[in-house]
């Protein structure tokens, strides 16, 4: 096994904080109505709920991501949806648009912290540190669980989710997030394009939308896709937290709607849609979070190939 190399970061060098060089970027939208706190699965006895599930899941993500060389340029934002949609806010009320770093500074403890202001450590020193004491789990379980960010969890407003997300990676792509109240520079690095079946190849943006549901779009404005018309390919995920059939074997309308609004991978052809039904597939959505958040793919059969 070769030697694990140390991560180099001196804090009086760090890049200037009103700019970000971007290698990687996730939008995670997150799920947060009424519904979201009964039990994760019919299966299960009722001792974790579907947004516990997810929180978990992200916090596991995140975990994972700490492992990869890209801490200080891969980034997250988080949106939250019920009724209304809005961008999550950090501790301090800034919006939630964070590299990896950022996060494990400001959601990991004393020993957390003390790792990333090294002028050198490992990343497995710095992952086990954050496996230990990191609270953004926890974080994010409270500010949707109590709706911090006021969306109203009484109902599910995907089209409004959806909106945001395209108009935040509209933002990234743009380099300007200043419509977001985020004073940064964005520098936006490519990645390798995605080679199709037929021997072409697509160039796909650095940049991902991850969204989840455990229900259907129940607003009075229609269901639209925001995603639906990028340019040259969709970078829109979906998973349905719980059983996709009813007792009678009927499909659930809301797993339908997630399955429809999934991309199209070019490479595979496959849906970017994932179903998390049973305790298994719960423990796959760490994974799924993981692939979004690192950009690697768009489907089932990329992620097996990471």
């Amino acid at each position: 096994m070769p030697e694990e190399r140390s991560v180099l970061f001196a804090p009086e060098k760090a890049v200037d904080a009103r700019s970000a060089k971007v290698e990687g970027f996730c939008v995670l939208i997150c799920d947060a109505s009424n519904s979201m706190d009964e039990s994760a699965f019919r299966s299960e006895p009722a001792v974790r709920t579907r947004l516990r599930l997810v929180v978990d899941a992200v916090q596991g993500a995140l975990e994972e991501m700490v492992m990869t060389s890209k801490i200080d340029t891969a980034y997250i934002a988080i949106i939250a949806y019920g009724v209304q949609a809005k961008l999550l806010t950090d501790r301090a009320g800034e919006p939630f648009f964070k590299s990896i770093k950022d996060i494990v500074y400001e959601f990991g403890g004393p020993e957390s912290k003390k790792e990333v202001v090294k002028e050198r450590y490992t990343k497995s020193t710095l992952r086990r540190a954050f496996k230990k004491e990191g609270t953004l789990g926890d974080y994010l379980n409270d500010q949707l669980s109590q709706d911090r960010l006021g969306i109203d969890r009484g109902g599910t407003n995907i089209t409004a989710a959806l909106r945001l997300g395209r108009e935040l990676i509209d933002a990234v792509l743009k380099k300007d997030l200043s419509p977001f109240g985020i004073d940064k520079r964005v520098s936006l690095v490519p990645q390798s394009p995605f080679e199709t079946p037929d021997g072409d190849t697509v160039d796909v943006p650095n940049v991902r939308a991850m969204i989840y549901s455990d229900g259907e779009h129940n607003q009075k404005e229609l269901l639209e896709n925001a995603f639906a018309d990028m340019q040259p390919v969709s970078v829109l995920m979906t998973a349905f937290i719980g059983d996709d059939q009813d007792e009678k074997g009927n499909f659930r309308p809301g797993a339908e709607v997630m399955k429809h609004l999934a991309t199209i991978c070019p490479a595979h052809r496959n849906e970017g849609y994932f179903l998390i039904n049973n305790a298994e597939r719960g423990e796959f959505l760490r994974d799924i979070f993981h692939m979004a958040t690192g950009t690697s793919g768009l489907c089932m059969e990329c992620k097996a190939g990471t």
